[in-house]
């Protein structure tokens, strides 16, 4: 079957893995650290999603959380008291004075690097 997305996948890390013998070529569902390919087969995922997934899929607390949020709203064009909230917990964890919220992995080290005068 054809693929309309370049080379089967939008992110460059997960494109790696596609061809290779024995992985899976897409997963359907996904609970805690096992995820389910098309055939229904199952792994156990080490990657976490590239590591976004630190608790697990289908984490109850995470998903509640969500679904009380959605009837909030997800999107907003000025920043929301819940960025403000998790980056004061971030920074306090991480022992860091303040982080930036970035939307991809471009931006994240681009915001890093401070210009050379």
């Amino acid at each position: 079957m054809p693929s309309y997305v370049v080379a089967g996948c939008s992110t460059y890390s997960k494109a790696l893995f596609l061809n290779h013998e024995g992985y899976p070529q897409g997963l359907s569902s996904a609970h805690g650290s096992i995820v389910r390919d098309d055939s229904r087969k199952l792994y156990t995922d080490w990657w976490s999603c590239l590591g976004a997934i630190s608790l697990g899929y289908g984490h109850v607390a995470v998903n509640d959380a969500i679904r009380a949020q959605l009837h909030e709203g997800i999107c907003f064009s000025l920043p929301h008291h819940i960025e403000e909230e998790t980056a004061e917990l971030l920074c306090g964890m991480a022992g860091v004075e303040q982080l930036r919220w970035c939307n991809n992995g471009s931006d994240a080290p681009e915001a890093a690097v401070e210009p050379v005068a």
